[in-house]
């Protein structure tokens, strides 16, 4: 028998073996999905992720004490009858969804999805599953995000009105996957250069190894002086704070898909960039994969659950029934 249990955290129990998914309890196993530190949390058994996640992680100075490196389209057998495969989840570099294959069970765990093409990522696989287990951060029906290269244009627009003004663009974001996906849009979009924080920096010299044509500066680099001297440029931080540039003036923006939902008063600019799937994007993955049931999480999981039932799938939310049997 196979069992979903949803309390602190997430895991599936097989045979008295249990595999846990994002989440930090010493286990048999644990499938980490990418480099975002809120699905890390610790775990101090056997860990599973893509090697991209393990240098990320590093870079952010998590100590990883035993791990196992699970590529795109390989098949891993961690444990006895259990066999797990990654696939691209298309969050940020090296996120991955988990196929776990039992001899009764095939269940798919997208952790943080992301459903259509990025500047830096392909959009997530449809893997076929008996039990497709999906997050459901933005799934109910307000949460449309509308074409990326439309937002990219709001970006880009908003960054050359703020140096025409004589303000610095500021960027908030996420020190992995967000910041360097701003970084990638001034590259490609903007001859201007791009300063970051420090830890913003150690995260993207992992990405620059992928993608070895992003142009950085570290705000602790000799040559950023007279990059701040002398010429225009914008700033990636995740934290917001102008004192490394005063006495320049400075423009603050966001980007998050909360930002169609939720006011943003301390910012100047709020932009609708997420690194996970809109409603539709989760409503047509679901579909893609045709599932025989559906366990929704985390979010608007509830809300989600609903839509899919009135769709015809057998869904259910988890954290409406926390231990759901398979």
């Amino acid at each position: 028998m196979v069992t979903l249990q949803l309390d602190r955290e997430l895991r599936i129990i097989f045979d008295k073996k249990a595999v846990f998914l994002d989440s930090s309890s010493s286990s048999d196993i644990a499938c980490i999905t990418h480099a975002h530190l809120d699905h890390w949390g610790g775990a101090s058994g056997l860990v599973m992720m893509t090697d991209e996640t393990f240098h990320i992680l590093r870079a952010r100075k998590v100590r990883i004490n035993n791990h196992i490196t699970s590529n795109y389209g390989e098949a891993v057998a961690p444990l006895e009858n259990i066999r797990i495969s990654s696939m691209n989840s298309g969050h940020m570099l090296g996120s991955c969804l988990f196929k776990i294959d039992t001899p009764s069970e095939e269940i798919v765990y997208t952790g943080d999805l992301n459903t259509v093409e990025t500047i830096l990522e392909k959009p997530a696989e449809a893997v076929e599953a008996k039990d497709l287990l999906i997050e459901a951060t933005y799934g109910a029906p307000l949460y449309k995000f509308g074409p990326r290269e439309c937002i990219y244009a709001q970006i880009t627009k908003w960054i050359v009105r703020t140096l025409k003004d004589g303000f610095i663009p500021c960027f908030k974001v996420y020190t992995a996957g967000k910041a360097q996906e701003i970084i990638a849009i001034v590259n490609n979009l903007l001859n201007v250069d791009v300063i970051l924080s420090p830890d913003v920096y150690k995260v993207s010299l992992v990405y620059k190894k992928t993608y070895p044509w992003m142009s950085f500066e570290s705000i602790n680099s000799i040559n950023t002086n007279e990059i701040i001297r002398n010429g225009e440029f914008v700033y990636v931080t995740a934290s917001m704070s102008a004192r490394v540039f005063t006495p320049r003036r400075t423009k603050w923006a966001i980007a998050t898909g909360w930002a169609v939902s939720t006011p943003f008063p301390q910012f100047d600019a709020a932009f609708p960039l997420s690194s996970h799937a809109d409603f539709k994007g989760l409503v047509d993955y679901v579909e893609a994969v045709s599932p025989e049931r559906v366990i929704t999480t985390y979010g608007h999981s509830i809300t989600f659950a609903k839509f899919l039932r009135n769709l015809g799938y057998k869904a259910l939310a988890l954290e409406e029934k926390q231990r759901v049997q398979l």
